[in-house]
């Protein structure tokens, strides 16, 4: 077995036609990769609250995360703020997520 570190990266979702695709930036994973020499690990973003996704689970086997940014913000009220539109857009799903 590998002793590679194990490094989860939040992927973002993006309409696709008749479904979403799940997708990273990717230059994340080659400079991971690369110049850290640890094994990328892509983390679905959940595209409805019905998914199944345990990302519990794989966070507990991950030696670290790499958190990107994304075109949402998260929700103001993880930080005790009332949702106002000048925060939009929002992805409550992808906020549970991570």
């Amino acid at each position: 077995m590998s002793s590679t570190p194990l490094v989860g990266i939040m992927c973002n979702k993006r309409p696709h036609e008749m479904d979403w695709l799940q997708i990273v930036n990717h230059t994340y994973l080659e400079s991971l990769a690369r110049h850290m020499q640890v094994q990328p690990v892509l983390i679905p973003a959940p595209v409805s609250p019905a998914d199944s996704f345990d990302s519990a689970a794989l966070l507990d086997r991950l030696d670290g995360l790499l958190m990107t940014g994304n075109r949402s913000n998260l929700h103001p009220s993880h930080y005790g703020h009332e949702a106002r539109p000048i925060h939009e857009p929002f992805d409550e799903q992808r906020d549970m997520a991570a």
